[in-house]
């Protein structure tokens, strides 16, 4: 990890064998940023961000939680939380990646200040959200439909 030459994120993927166990412990403590859903987050930490505060205390852990919003924890403490704006869903398909990439656009590769931080929360729920008015992994036509 170098804030001068790139950072690195990893979005864990829910585990249809139940083991969870490809070696995701071995490879958080390298990343800048993991983003999980509520359920990887219960199988891969516990459902406690304190796994992260003794595994990996530098990464930023980011966990997405469907029409609750997302929480963001450092070190084991929660730093900050978003809202989700309420919409009527229609398929989740593609909820989870539109959401990183809204955190990521929105923090800009600054995972350090609470601004960026909470602008990327922000950003990845208003992108969540718009994914499930769409069947199909997509995002609506217009940006205020966002």
């Amino acid at each position: 990890r170098d804030a001068d030459l790139s950072s690195s994120s990893l979005v864990v993927q829910h585990d249809a064998t139940g083991e969870w166990d490809g070696g995701l412990r071995d490879v958080l403590p390298l990343v800048d940023v993991v983003i999980l859903n509520e359920l990887e987050f219960e199988h891969c930490a516990g459902g406690t961000p304190r796994y992260f505060a003794e595994t990996c205390p530098g990464t930023l852990c980011i966990v997405t939680r469907g029409k609750n919003g997302a929480v963001a924890y450092r070190g084991g403490e929660e730093i900050a939380r978003q809202a989700s704006r309420s919409v009527e869903p229609l398929d989740p398909t593609g909820a989870g990646d539109a959401f990183a990439a809204g955190f990521l656009h929105g923090c800009q590769g600054d995972y350090a200040s609470m601004e960026s931080i909470r602008r990327g929360l922000q950003w990845g729920c208003a992108m969540g959200g718009a994914v499930v008015m769409i069947r199909g992994a997509s995002i609506p036509a217009t940006t205020e439909q966002i």
